[in-house]
């Protein structure tokens, strides 16, 4: 069974990268047919006018929308503009690591498991994750 995969890409005031993000994204190779879906989350900084003037290799669909509404805002927008048999999110702010997609897919594409969640703790995305890891759990307990 052929997989398309839905890389569902919030993004919200990131200009001093987004450039970099997009090449690099762009020109991500995965087994699978990729979809790329964008939401500009009412960006103030110009991100918007960058990704409209960006020229995509890959099928690409952007979506902006005039007013910040959040996170989970753009993405119910974005999923709900997907097409692939799998859906995943990858932030704008190279806060994950897309290189591991063919690696996290895997299970998902072979028909193991229904859903998987990424770790960005990896010891390949961060330089110190104990110290990470803390600051994370000392956060959630603190909003918690």
């Amino acid at each position: 069974m052929s997989h398309q995969i839905s890389l569902v890409i919030p993004i919200y005031n990131e200009a001093l990268h987004l450039e970099k993000f997009l090449k690099k994204i762009d020109s991500l190779h995965l087994q699978y047919e990729k979809e790329l879906i964008f939401i500009d989350d009412g960006s103030t900084d110009g991100s918007d006018a960058i990704l409209q003037s960006f020229v995509f290799q890959s099928s690409a669909i952007c979506l902006y929308q005039k007013k910040n509404q959040g996170k989970g805002a753009a993405l119910q927008r974005g999923i709900q503009a997907s097409h692939g048999s799998i859906i995943a999110i990858q932030d704008a702010d190279f806060e994950y690591c897309m290189e591991e997609w063919e690696r996290l897919l895997a299970p998902l594409v072979l028909g193991e498991y229904d859903v998987v969640f990424g770790n960005r703790f990896s010891k390949r995305s961060w330089k110190d994750p104990c110290f990470h890891r803390g600051i994370n759990w000392f956060l959630t307990f603190l909003s918690n």
